[in-house]
Formats: C-alpha cells, sequence, structure tokens
C-alpha cells in the first residue's frame, strides 16, 4: 500500500478524531466542573476552525489567517483554564504574565518578522513548551491532593495527560520548518508523531469528559 495513502489516512483520522472528545463532552456537558467546560469550549472552537478550514485549505492567505486566529484563541482559553484548574498562587500570578509575553511575540512574529502568510514552528513550540509547563504543576497538583488508587477516576487527571501529550509533541514543531526545506521523508515521520500524538490526546480527553459523571 501507498506510503503516501497510509500518512494520508492516519492525518485525516487523527484530525476528525476531534469529534470524539466533542461529542463525550457534549453528552456530559451539565456534569462537567468548570475547568473542563472551559476546556470542551476550547475543543468546540477548535472544531468550529476545522470546519472553517476545510473549505479554506486552498484559499492562502485565508487559511494562514484562520490559523494564526485560531493559535491565539488557543492561547486565550489555555490561559483561562489553567487559572480556574491550578490551585497554586505563585504559579496563577505567573499564568497571565507569561500569556501575554507570548501573545506580544507571536502578534510581532506575524506581522513584522514571519509574516502571518508563513508557517511558524517556532511560535507554536514555544506556546506547546509554555503548555507544557503549566501541565506539569497541574498534575503534581493532581497528585498531591489525590489518592494514587483514585486518579484513574478523575476527569482532570485525564485532560492533563491529554494535554502533556499534545504539548510534547508540539514542542517537536521546532523541526517541522527544518525537515520540511531539508529532508521529505523525516517531515513526513515528524508528521506521523503530530499524528499518533494528537490522536492519543483525544482519546485521553475523551475518557476525562466520560468520567465526569463518577466524581
Amino acid at each position: 500500500m501507498n506510503k503516501d495513502f497510509l500518512f494520508s489516512s492516519l492525518f485525516y483520522l487523527s484530525t476528525y478524531a476531534l469529534l470524539i472528545p466533542v461529542a463525550v463532552s457534549l453528552y456530559r456537558y451539565p456534569y462537567l466542573r468548570k475547568e473542563t467546560k472551559v476546556f470542551a469550549i476550547n475543543l468546540y472552537i477548535g472544531l468550529v476552525f476545522l470546519a472553517i478550514n476545510v473549505f479554506s485549505i486552498e484559499m492562502l492567505p485565508t487559511s494562514r489567517i484562520m490559523f494564526f486566529s485560531y493559535v491565539t484563541l488557543d492561547l486565550v482559553f489555555q490561559v483561562w483554564f489553567f487559572k480556574v484548574a491550578i490551585k497554586n498562587a505563585v504559579v496563577r500570578r505567573l499564568i497571565l504574565p507569561l500569556a501575554v509575553g507570548f501573545l506580544v511575540y507571536e502578534v510581532t512574529d506575524a506581522f513584522y518578522l514571519t509574516g502571518y502568510k508563513n508557517y511558524n514552528s517556532y511560535c507554536l513550540a514555544a506556546q506547546a513548551l509554555l503548555s507544557a509547563f503549566l501541565v506539569l504543576v497541574l498534575i503534581g497538583e493532581i497528585f498531591r491532593n489525590t489518592l494514587i488508587d483514585s486518579v484513574f477516576r478523575y476527569p482532570l487527571a485525564w485532560i492533563a495527560a491529554g494535554m502533556l501529550v499534545n504539548a510534547c509533541t508540539g514542542v517537536l514543531s521546532v523541526f517541522g520548518q527544518l525537515f520540511l526545506s531539508t529532508s521529505r521523508f523525516a517531515f513526513l515521520q515528524l508528521n506521523i508523531v503530530f499524528s499518533l500524538g494528537g490522536l492519543l490526546a483525544y482519546v485521553l480527553y475523551a475518557i476525562g469528559f466520560w468520567q465526569t459523571r463518577r466524581t
């Protein structure tokens, strides 16, 4: 079977797998806590942008503008999510300044450096690092405040695990532009990692939403 076909199939599977946690969260929505509702809303926005992207993928620079808009909105909702979910006062005070600093960098890069018409993997990797740091803080709080045998029944633990997987694969975006210009094979392998990571993250999100009624 053609390798490009397998890659394309995996890419589309991991992309549209977003429908799984969205469907589960809608089913469980009345039972979601505030932080999981914020996270669910972020997924709904991601689904809207995905739908728009399906129709605008060939309409550059429209799709680039949509991508930049989504990354910005995703940052806003992640800040909201972590402000609600994380209890550590010091970290909570750091979240907003860190996010504002990143947003300034993102806007500067989009309009004055790389340009919004170009794909900037460094920007994505920077946001992934910020997310990974905050997720690790959240996971640490979960394990400190939850009995080990209860962690797997705690919705936020599953969602945090999915976010960590997503952040770790996102950090690898830094190699995107390098591989795109130097090695098609390496670029395809990197995208396979992204696809598998995204698929795993969506499954973990869905499990987290499904666990909601048990708390």
